[in-house]
C-alpha cells in the first residue's frame, strides 16, 4: 500500500506536455510477450535515462515499461483508484461527490499479494491467541451489519500493549490509508454537511461459521458497554470497509426509511483489495463472504455531543399553576435528563 501523494512535480508537468501519458494515469499493458500483458497499473514517473515509465500494478508490483506498450483505461467500475500517485485533493473531491450523489463510494486499492497474505496471517495469529471474539449479539448489527456474524477485534497501532508482530505487519499501511481518507473527507465538510472529528480503531473481522459458533460465545455486555455502544452508533457518519480477501463477496446496501421513496437496495460484488465507504445514516449494510476472508473496518465519527447544566435555580412557589391540575404535595426540581439513541435512530 502507498499513501496518496501530489500527482505532479514541476519536471513531470513540463515533460507531460510532450508525452501521451502523465504520472498518476491508469493504464493497461498490451502487446507484451509476457505475463504482464493485460495487466493494469498506475504510472508513477517517467525515467528519462531508461526512457521507460515506472508504474505500480494493481497487484502492488513496481515495474518499468516502454510507452509503446501502454494504453489508457477508458473507464472502471469503481469511483476511485488509490495508488502511489493519486492526488489527495482530487481523490477527496471524487469521494465526497460520490457520497453526496449516491450515498456510497467504491475504491480500488493497489496492494501486493504479499501484503494480503501478511494481513491474513496476522489475523490468524491474533485468532490463535484468543484475541478474536464474537461481539455481544445486540451489538452485531451496529458493528457488522444486517444478518452478519463474525469473530472480531479492534486494534490501534498506538496501543503500547499491541504485539510486535501486529505492529510490524502490513496492517500499519491500512491504518495510514484510513487516516488519509479521513483527512480527504474533512476537506469536504461543507458539502457533506458534517465534520469528521475522529474515527474508531481498526476493526478486524472474519466470518464466523456455524461450526465455530460454540467456540466463540457472544461477549457479555454491561451498562457502561451499552452506553458507549449507543454513543458510537449515534456519532458514526461514514463506514469504511476494506476487503482483504482472499475470498470475494457481496455487499448489499439497504436505504434508510428517508431514502426508500427514491432509492432501491444496492448489491455490489467486492473483490480483494476493494473498499466501500457509505453514509451510515443513509444505508444499512449486509456483507456475505464466499469463503475465508478478512475485512478491515472503521467508522468516521462526528464530534461527540455534550450537554452541561452549569446552574439550575427555581422557586417552586413561583411556578405558575396549570389550569385544572393540582400540584402534588411533594415536588422535585429536574436538573438533568438523558435519552438513549439506538442504532440509526435520530
Amino acid at each position: 500500500f502507498w499513501p496518496c501523494q501530489e500527482a505532479f512535480s514541476s519536471t513531470q508537468t513540463s515533460l507531460s506536455r510532450t508525452m501521451a501519458f502523465v504520472a498518476g494515469q491508469l493504464v493497461e499493458l498490451h502487446s507484451l510477450d509476457s505475463d504482464l500483458n493485460g495487466v493494469q497499473a498506475q504510472l508513477i514517473r517517467y525515467d528519462r535515462t531508461a526512457k521507460k515509465w515506472i508504474a505500480a500494478t494493481f497487484h502492488g508490483k513496481i515495474i518499468t515499461v516502454e510507452e509503446m506498450y501502454l494504453q489508457s483505461i477508458p473507464g472502471m467500475d469503481v469511483d476511485l483508484v488509490m495508488g502511489p500517485r493519486s492526488d489527495s485533493v482530487i481523490a477527496g473531491t471524487t469521494l465526497s461527490e460520490s457520497l453526496l450523489s449516491k450515498g456510497f463510494a467504491t475504491v480500488k486499492l493497489l496492494a501486493s499479494a504479499d501484503d494480503a497474505a501478511g494481513m491474513l496471517e496476522t489475523a490468524k495469529r491474533l485468532d490463535a491467541t484468543g484475541k478474536l471474539q464474537r461481539l455481544p449479539m445486540n451489538f452485531e448489527r451496529g458493528y457488522l451489519g444486517l444478518d452478519s456474524r463474525a469473530k472480531a477485534c479492534e486494534i490501534s497501532m498506538d496501543d503500547e500493549d499491541l504485539p510486535e508482530f501486529v505492529k510490524a505487519s502490513p496492517l500499519k499501511a491500512v491504518e495510514e490509508n484510513f487516516e488519509i481518507l479521513g483527512e480527504m473527507l474533512s476537506q469536504s465538510r461543507e458539502s457533506l454537511g458534517f465534520e469528521i472529528y475522529s474515527r474508531t480503531g481498526l476493526l478486524m473481522r472474519m466470518p464466523l461459521t456455524a461450526q465455530e459458533e460454540s467456540r466463540y460465545p457472544a461477549e457479555e455486555v454491561g451498562d457502561d458497554d451499552a452506553q458507549d455502544f449507543l454513543k458510537l452508533m449515534y456519532r458514526k457518519r461514514i463506514t469504511a470497509m476494506h476487503f482483504v480477501g482472499p475470498a470475494a463477496g457481496t455487499v448489499k446496501l439497504f436505504p434508510s426509511p428517508e431514502m426508500r421513496a427514491t432509492t432501491s437496495e444496492m448489491e455490489i460484488a467486492v473483490e480483494p483489495h476493494t473498499m466501500i465507504l457509505f453514509l451510515s445514516k443513509s444505508w444499512e449494510v449486509s456483507y456475505e463472504s464466499f469463503g475465508q476472508s478478512l475485512t478491515l473496518q472503521t467508522f468516521f465519527l462526528e464530534e461527540p455531543l455534550e450537554l452541561n447544566i452549569l446552574e439550575a435555580e427555581a422557586d417552586p412557589e413561583s411556578r405558575p399553576a396549570i389550569p385544572g391540575i393540582l400540584p402534588p404535595e411533594r415536588q422535585f426540581s429536574v436538573v438533568g435528563a438523558y435519552c438513549r439513541y439506538g442504532m440509526n435512530s435520530q
